[in-house]
């Protein structure tokens, strides 16, 4: 009796063993499979980040971006004036998928100035409104080191004018445009007087992307960051100058961190 229970006992050990090595096989080939397939959603998704068809072409973009609104009492435009249109480079770097996605395009830029409304017998006052459209022409995804070198991207629109603004009588506003959400979340900027000609479904957006680096009384500068992010920027301006005199605008577009 004792040979048969050790007989038994010796013939279920490889049997136990067996079955513990399928399992540590199994357990392994999941951990692999599944390591696996996230790589190759991370590849699939890296090679997204520079989808899509390219934008329209510069100039289809409808100029001004942004015009007077019925009853806002704005009379004009005194004067336009655009810039050359200016080609722009970008970088954004997506740590995640240790890649960087370079970007260019072109930024066209024009001003309109328009006479605001008022009863100040010592002074006029007049706006300046600065449309920009902004085409992203080529993207492309590379690793950081092959981008080490390449513009971040951030692109200058400086306005000046003569005679100066009047005891500091001038402030500026801007937004970024586009397409209006399904739910309107985030747009909540609007430049007062100012809506988008006949363009049904744009909206304003958040305007955290652009500021205001630069200012005095007869410049301002400013900054729009990661222009392959924008479709279209209002920026305005209100000065005051002395009575019976017409402010005169001069425009120029740069990139910052090309051109210093």
């Amino acid at each position: 009796m004792s040979g048969t229970t050790g007989h038994g006992i010796q013939g279920d050990a490889p049997t136990g063993s067996a079955r513990r090595g399928a399992r540590a096989w199994l357990l392994t080939a999941t951990l692999v499979t599944g390591v696996l397939a996230l790589v190759a959603l991370w590849l699939v998704l890296r090679a997204t980040l520079d989808d899509g068809p390219p934008e329209a072409e510069p100039g289809a973009q409808s100029m001004p971006v942004v015009a007077p609104a019925e009853g806002s009492g704005l009379t004009g435009p005194v004067q336009t004036v655009c810039a050359e249109p200016m080609t722009w480079a970008a970088t954004d770097v997506r740590p995640a998928f240790v890649a960087a996605v370079t970007a260019s395009g072109q930024a066209e830029v024009c001003i309109d100035v328009y006479r605001l409304p008022d009863e100040d017998p010592a002074k006029d006052y007049y706006r300046a409104v600065a449309s920009g459209a902004w085409t992203t022409q080529s993207r492309a995804t590379q690793w950081p080191w092959q981008a080490r070198g390449e513009p971040a991207g951030e692109v200058w629109v400086e306005l000046s004018w003569s005679p100066a603004s009047l005891d500091n009588s001038w402030q500026t506003e801007w937004v970024s445009l586009g397409e209006c959400s399904a739910d309107g979340a985030g747009e909540t900027r609007h430049l007062p007087g100012l809506v988008p000609p006949g363009a049904e479904g744009i909206c304003a957006r958040d305007a955290a992307v652009i500021g205001q680096p630069e200012a005095d009384l007869s410049h301002v500068t400013w900054s729009v960051i990661a222009p392959q992010a924008h479709d279209a920027t209002a920026m305005m301006l209100d000065v005051a100058v002395p009575e019976g005199e017409v402010p005169a605008f001069s425009l120029a577009v740069r990139q910052a961190d090309i051109e210093g």
